[in-house]
């Protein structure tokens, strides 16, 4: 997109790069952190959280492709469509990680894992967002 707007350098690209590595880290490591302090007992591994949280990189490359085709409306109707269709595949694919028993554990624990479970899906594309503001404003 930089190249595009004529703004591309290797040093900015680098930047955005390390900041979106830098925020996939501290979402993974929160993650694996509210697992930890809620007690949820599952069997759910690291490598599997770092590849549900990766799932936005490639809706950001749709939205980011929707923005060179439509320009701004492209960007937020791209975005929004994107969003929406990440959060229900994640709350989908999670519930079958996190709640694989629902009936073998009691609801306030149940209640916890649900919590995660809309933690992590709805965190998705606000990140998205996040990670590509800058590119587009």
């Amino acid at each position: 997109i930089f190249g595009f707007q004529g703004r591309f350098s290797p040093e900015y690209l680098g930047i955005l790069s390390s900041e979106a590595f830098g925020w996939l880290l501290l979402e993974v490591l929160l993650s694996l952190f509210a697992i930890y302090i809620l007690n949820i007992q599952n069997n759910i591994s690291y490598l599997d959280i770092v590849a549900y949280c990766g799932y936005k990189f490639v809706s950001m490359i749709v939205v980011l492709i929707s923005y060179i085709t439509l320009d701004r409306p492209g960007y937020y109707f791209g975005l929004l469509y994107v969003s929406v269709a990440l959060a229900f595949f994640l709350i989908r694919s999670l519930k079958l990680k996190i709640l694989p028993h629902a009936e073998a554990y009691p609801s306030e624990c149940n209640k916890r894992r649900i919590y995660l479970l809309l933690l992590i899906a709805l965190v998705q594309p606000l990140m998205m967002w996040w990670l590509t503001r800058r590119v587009v404003l």
